[in-house]
């Protein structure tokens, strides 16, 4: 969320969003106390985005049908590939001092394009697990430059 408010709040990021989404990560970024409110909105959403994406097999390769994402937040997704994701080339992880950073490739068969990840993986009690990505803001400047170009 840091990262999209941040590219919201640049002139050329604020540009290329549609005009409620520009207010709400302008308020996310805010420092009076409505930010907190908004913030948790916008990770609620993306969370349910990702959560439903999962859940419906959509992120799995299964055809999902029904109605489009509707709500406020709804074209923060509208663009985003639903195809099933595989990940292919797992590299060698290297110990940091918060678990083990082990580079991946994800593709995604939606769109027929690979990302290359860096994740971070943690030790929690049910084993090894996937806690974060340490490439964040460069896959969403890929995913930010290629809805650009499909919508143009």
């Amino acid at each position: 969320l840091d990262i999209f408010v941040r590219q919201a709040r640049a002139p050329q990021g604020a540009k290329d969003l549609p005009p409620m989404l520009a207010l709400l990560f302008s308020q996310a970024a805010s420092k009076d106390g409505a930010s907190g409110n908004v913030r948790s909105l916008l990770l609620s959403e993306s969370r349910a985005f990702v959560l439903n994406g999962v859940a419906s097999g959509a992120f799995a390769g299964r055809k999902v049908t029904g109605a489009e994402a509707q709500g406020l937040l709804a074209p923060l997704f509208a663009d985003a590939s639903t195809g099933r994701k595989e990940v292919r080339q797992v590299g060698q992880a290297r110990r940091d001092g918060q678990g083990w950073l082990v580079p991946f490739t994800v593709y995604d068969h939606g769109n027929g394009l690979s990302y290359d990840v860096l994740g971070r993986v943690t030790q929690s009690s049910a084993g090894p697990r996937l806690t974060g990505v340490a490439n964040m803001e460069a896959l969403i400047r890929r995913l930010n430059a290629e809805s650009s170009a499909v919508q143009e």
